[in-house]
């Protein structure tokens, strides 16, 4: 039995009026971007443990799957929980304040992180330097780059994600 839920982001998009965002990414101050991220990891935190106490599941039998913001909070939330879950797959994001994980990592799930190599939104380049991030924190970390795709989730990169999270759970 498996439980799909996917929750949208607290607050409306000022650039895409029918989508939502865990955070303003337009500022160029990174200590109010952090705070956005805190306040969201809190909100994120919040509808996890909901969830996992409603179905009566621990955070063992929970994986994260991010697109955009998604995989930036699935990130950074999954890394952060004192118990360690499933396994964590993201598209087209990156590693919010890589240098904070030093104090801030306390559980190491795997992660699958897949992105576009065309994404004009979040450079691939963004994924590949947080696998490098995660490598050095002894985290299993796989990337996948799938050729010609823009900021979206690529045929090649959805059956990834889904053989990845297949295997942790037939464990």
């Amino acid at each position: 039995k498996a439980f799909f839920i996917s929750p949208n982001a607290p607050e409306k998009c000022p650039l895409n009026p029918l989508g939502y965002q865990w955070f303003d990414f337009q500022s160029n101050d990174p200590a109010l971007i952090w705070s956005k991220i805190l306040e969201a990891a809190n909100t994120l935190n919040s509808f996890i443990d909901e969830q996992l106490e409603k179905f009566n599941l621990l955070d063992k039998d929970l994986a994260l799957i991010g697109f955009s913001q998604g995989t930036m909070m699935s990130l950074h939330v999954g890394l952060r929980r004192t118990e360690t879950m499933r396994a964590i797959v993201g598209f087209s994001g990156k590693l919010i304040g890589p240098e904070m994980l030093e104090k801030d990592l306390i559980s190491k799930p795997p992660i699958y992180l897949i992105h576009g190599e065309q994404d004009p939104m979040v450079p691939y380049q963004d994924t590949l330097d947080a696998a490098k991030v995660l490598k050095s924190k002894n985290i299993d970390i796989q990337t996948h780059i799938s050729s010609n795709t823009q900021h979206s989730i690529a045929e090649d990169g959805l059956k990834i994600a889904v053989d990845f999270i297949s295997s942790k759970f037939s464990k």
